[in-house]
């Protein structure tokens, strides 16, 4: 064009031929800026597994919905609403996966999810509310509450280097914080029926010392106030 302005015009094809996203937009060298207007129709989540791998492991299902991307230079401004279907999203420090069919937004600072409606694998159902904050897309930093109803809260296998592990089922509600470094996890509720939990022998030395881990024996009825 006469103003020095190009035009992009593309699509993106599956496997199965079918056209997954379109895309519009342009880009102005003079001023590096570019913008683009995606459409995208059941796309495969697992694309975004790179940014969210410390809090949200193995991402799958179908995305659909619409999305303005802009940027210049290293700035990157995002906004979108997409529909999520079949998703199925695993958080690593629990072992716990949830499934789940609702909206997810997104914008330059934050990655929201409001209120969603989750699934267990057992079908046992809960909700889940957060926001994902990021500097475009960096330096992330995530908020999530789980509300669950004698959901499966903790499915982590036994080994070696295990702190704890084991099968638990809950009612309460359940608080994870932090970053990609680290996670800090806050749990106000109650164990249901055929919950297992292990404490390994060297982290149960050390609970032992601690006010908020006492030992009783099996079968021996005790109430602790504090």
């Amino acid at each position: 064009r006469e103003d020095k302005t190009v035009i992009i015009e593309g699509q993106v094809i599956d496997s199965t031929n079918h056209n997954v996203i379109q895309v519009h937009g342009k880009v102005i060298p003079a001023t590096k800026w570019w913008g683009l207007d995606i459409h995208c129709d059941s796309v495969d989540i697992n694309l975004i597994d790179y940014w969210t791998h410390p809090f949200f492991s193995n991402p799958q299902g179908r995305a659909h919905g619409n999305m303005q991307v802009s940027g210049i230079e290293q700035k990157v401004w995002v906004t979108a609403a997409m529909l999520g279907k079949d998703i199925q999203l695993t958080i690593p420090q629990l072992g716990s996966t949830f499934y789940l069919n609702d909206s997810i937004f997104l914008d330059s600072t934050a990655i929201r999810l409001p209120h969603i409606d989750v699934w267990d694998a057992e079908g046992h159902h809960g909700t889940f509310d957060g926001t994902i904050h990021h500097t475009y897309f960096q330096n992330f930093t995530f908020d999530l509450n789980v509300d669950v109803n004698n959901m499966l809260a903790m499915n982590l296998p036994y080994n070696a280097q295990s702190l704890f592990y084991g099968k638990v089922y809950s009612t309460g509600k359940v608080n994870i914080k932090g970053n990609d470094t680290e996670c800090r996890i806050n749990v106000d509720a109650r164990t249901e029926p055929n919950s297992k939990f292990y404490l390994s022998v060297n982290t149960a030395s050390v609970a032992s010392n601690s006010s908020f881990v006492h030992f009783v024996q099996p079968d021996t009825a005790q109430t602790l106030l504090r």
